[in-house]
């Protein structure tokens, strides 16, 4: 097969919003008044780093090759902001909304398609860079506190997430190659938290959750003249996720604190269909294998609660 691009996500205006975020939290938090913290807004940095794949068959049995194309994305790194709040109507209920964009700053992946099956007899194999591109998270929920003992509590929660990750292909030899896969996973999420209070100071939390996914993969291929644009094919399936997380937390006083969070987890979408569009106006279809994404990354950022 053949490429996708992405424009570039200008990531110093990114980071220019997360400061100046950043110091509207620093500057409010002198003049928040206490009203029994029902409300918080938190803005910081992030940085993730993910590897992504998906690959296709040779017809919608799965057969003529069981692998006819297959594409990697390899160490995609990406820095961003993220916004999140929450309300707390009650005590024990958190109603919570977090919203993340990252642009993509290195990575590379390859592209192979074989005649044979198992990934044997290769007849195209070609690397790309992938320094373009962005990352956008969106979620919204509600926890609950179910278990309240001390200094130590544990809450379970729902939400809807929207993720949506655009990769480019490029290469420096062909300048023409302008290519971009752009992946979305939606879906309901579950999570279950708990949080430990070290001090007045200092607190640790962890959270789990698991996703259930509805997958669209979406692709412009520039260069291959059978497929139309910007959409050459598209494939959808369902597939699944975990992610974790670990938190520290610093309490400066009442109403500001600082944040170090460490995240990392996967998808794994299961087979489905690939749909070409093609320039004559005909839909060719063909199994999709199923894609497999693994990732991790870093917050660092301020919370005003009041």
């Amino acid at each position: 097969m053949n490429y996708p691009v992405i424009p570039s996500i200008p990531f110093v205006r990114s980071l220019k919003k997360c400061i100046f975020s950043i110091g509207i939290l620093l500057c409010s938090s002198a003049f928040v008044k206490s009203q029994n913290n029902r409300f918080t807004f938190s803005t910081g940095a992030v940085i993730n780093e993910n590897d992504f794949s998906w690959s296709i068959a040779g017809n919608l049995q799965g057969q003529s090759p069981n692998v006819l194309s297959e594409l990697h994305f390899n160490n995609i790194t990406s820095l961003g902001f993220y916004l999140s709040g929450t309300y707390s109507p009650v005590k024990c209920l958190r109603l919570d909304a977090y919203y993340q964009r990252n642009g993509v700053i290195s990575g590379s992946g390859e592209d192979t398609d074989y005649k044979g099956d198992d990934r044997t007899d290769p007849t195209f194999q070609q690397p790309f860079s992938s320094n373009k591109g962005y990352l956008e998270v969106l979620r919204i929920g509600a926890k609950a506190i179910f278990l309240q003992r001390g200094t130590f509590s544990l809450g379970a929660g729902a939400a809807y997430k929207s993720a949506k990750q655009s990769f480019a292909i490029l290469s420096p030899e062909l300048t023409d190659l302008r290519s971009t896969y752009t992946a979305k996973w939606r879906g309901p999420a579950f999570s279950v938290e708990g949080n430990y209070v070290i001090n007045h100071s200092f607190s640790v939390g962890a959270d789990i959750t698991y996703a259930v996914i509805s997958y669209r993969g979406e692709a412009n291929w520039n260069l291959i003249d059978i497929f139309m644009q910007p959409l050459s094919f598209a494939q959808t399936a369902r597939g699944h996720g975990m992610d974790y997380s670990i938190k520290f937390r610093y309490s400066a006083n009442d109403f500001l604190s600082f944040s170090l969070d460490g995240m990392f987890g996967n998808t794994r979408v299961f087979q489905g269909t690939d749909i070409s569009y093609l320039r004559n106006g005909m839909q060719l279809s063909t199994q999709f294998n199923g894609s497999r994404n693994d990732y991790y990354g870093a917050r660092l950022g301020a919370t005003v609660q009041f």
